[in-house]
């Protein structure tokens, strides 16, 4: 005796073996369990239930017949209207009939018998939709087959009998209507009907103006909304992004101000201003009340110079035209030493400095020796415009050593110092241009002694010409002025040094 299975799981074995006709990969797993004897398997699974999925195929297609008829009759039902009259409706009746509510009671019967049936037909029809719904699924447990056949025969009696009840209805509420319609027009149309018909009509002759200031009052109100959405979007963003570009000022202004006191705290959006606090030993003020010249500079610069390196600059450069006015010598230090190297390695951004500080030039030359820095001079201003010209660090050193060695005691002593300077720059320079990189990390605060064995690794370099440098740096090693007996060089006794490193400058073409 062949064993029963679900249909959903007969549809399943035929689907695929439909998938997969050849081959032992099942479609399902995707493992290679579809052998030959398990198709055989299933095809006996198959046929020994033909009978079982046939008679479902049929039950399916029945099913859906019965549920198109039952659309159908839905459908043809609404036709008939027979809309249920609203307690409001009826109390406009009553006082419009007065004296004559006989009339109107009558129609009222027969139409809400009506109306009824045709609501107890629809909620009929929306059980047997139920019922056609999950009619399949209870049939596959066979011992559901005699309630499933009861439940079809009562739903169908149920609505057959609904059915007749309604058509029977119906006559009689066509009947009705016929009778009470032409009392209904009588009353509607008589003159004081007409009058309040006509007061009606005047309302509605305004209608348009009425709609435009209704629109209008709605688009104001809309907009209002929309200014307040606008306005809290506005603060939230900027709040948002005060609070990160905030940060980044106040990252600026402690670099400029390492160990201060006095800090700059935040920046708090207002709705025409933009308020700056401060704090001073823990002390939150206002800072351009109370902040010091020097540090309203650092604070004004720092705020500059976050607009100037944000990310949707399109500038790839930062001009700074005398930005330590006001500063003391800390801070601008600070300025030098820190600020400079975090726009340039920090930021990315190459940095243009305007100064009519030489110090302040000459700092910024001696801090950057290992990058392309270059330094440019205005030598005279006139109709034309100005003479510029650029200043070689190398040649204005030499420059300010030989006038110093035709000095004073001290002029030449600070000569002798400044050849050594000269020899560090020399050397680190010219490593750069040979080997295209600056000299190795571990070089950074090597003096002048210590870079004569980088000067012995560069490309043409001559054992004469380290001799000659470790002569020199010998020369003006501090050591050695601090020896017993040791007075301050001549000219005659520097001049050979300075000789000395102009000829390299020259050969090298520094």
């Amino acid at each position: 005796m062949a064993a029963a299975y679900s249909t959903g799981l007969l549809e399943l074995w035929k689907k695929g073996l439909e998938l997969s006709p050849t081959g032992d990969q099942c479609p399902m797993c995707e493992a290679d369990t579809l052998t030959p004897a398990k198709r055989a398997e299933l095809a006996e699974r198959l046929n020994d239930n033909a009978a079982r999925f046939a008679k479902s195929a049929e039950l399916g297609t029945a099913i859906n017949a019965a549920k198109g008829r039952v659309v159908e009759l839905t459908s043809r039902l609404d036709e008939f209207g027979g809309a249920r009259i609203s307690a409001d409706e009826a109390d406009q009746l009553s006082n419009l009939f007065g004296d004559r509510g006989p009339d109107l009671a009558t129609f009222n019967e027969k139409a809400e018998t009506f109306t009824r049936l045709g609501a107890t037909i629809r909620e009929k029809l929306a059980a047997a939709t139920t019922f056609l719904n999950r009619c399949a699924a209870d049939l596959e447990q066979a011992e559901n087959a005699p309630r499933v056949v009861a439940d079809a025969r009562t739903i169908n009696e149920n609505i057959q009998q609904q059915s007749a009840a309604a058509a029977g209805a119906f006559p009689e509420y066509t009947e009705a209507w016929q009778a009470f319609s032409p009392k209904l027009y009588v009353l509607i149309s008589s003159t004081e009907f007409v009058a309040r018909i006509d007061a009606v009509g005047k309302t509605l002759r305004t209608e348009p103006s009425m709609r435009v200031l209704d629109q209008y009052d709605k688009v104001l109100k809309e907009t209002q909304v929309l200014i307040r959405a606008v306005e809290q979007e506005m603060q939230t963003r900027q709040e948002h992004l005060l609070t990160t570009r905030g940060a980044e000022v106040k990252d600026l202004y402690d670099r400029l101000n390492r160990g201060a006191d006095v800090l700059f705290e935040e920046m708090e959006p207002g709705t025409d201003t933009m308020r700056l606090h401060a704090t001073s030993f823990g002390t939150r003020m206002s800072a351009a009340a109370n902040l010091s010249e020097c540090q309203l500079n650092c604070l004004g610069l720092a705020m500059w110079l976050m607009r100037a390196t944000t990310p949707a600059s399109p500038f790839g450069f930062v001009l700074l035209d005398d930005p330590v006015q006001s500063m003391d010598d800390d801070h601008t230090e600070a300025f030098i030493s820190d600020i400079v190297p975090h726009l340039l390695d920090g930021c990315g951004k190459q940095v243009i400095v305007l100064s009519h500080v030489k110090r302040i030039a000459e700092r910024l030359r001696d801090l950057n020796t290992t990058r392309p820095t270059k330094l440019y001079h205005y030598e005279s201003y006139d109709r034309a415009g100005p003479s510029i010209t650029e200043q070689v660090a190398l040649k204005m050193l030499v420059a300010e050593i030989k006038g110093a060695s035709r000095g004073n005691e001290q002029n030449r002593k600070y000569s002798v110092d400044r050849i050594r300077v000269l020899v560090e720059h020399f050397v680190r320079e010219l490593y750069l241009n040979v080997n295209g990189a600056p000299v190795p990390p571990k070089y950074d605060q090597a003096t002048a002694k210590d870079l004569l064995p980088v000067f012995q690794t560069i490309t043409g370099a001559t054992p004469q010409e380290h001799a000659g440098l470790r002569d020199t740096v010998k020369f003006c090693d501090p050591a050695h002025h601090t020896e017993v007996g040791y007075a301050v060089p001549i000219q005659s006794n520097i001049q050979p040094h300075i000789d000395r490193l102009e000829g390299l400058i020259k050969k090298y073409g520094m």
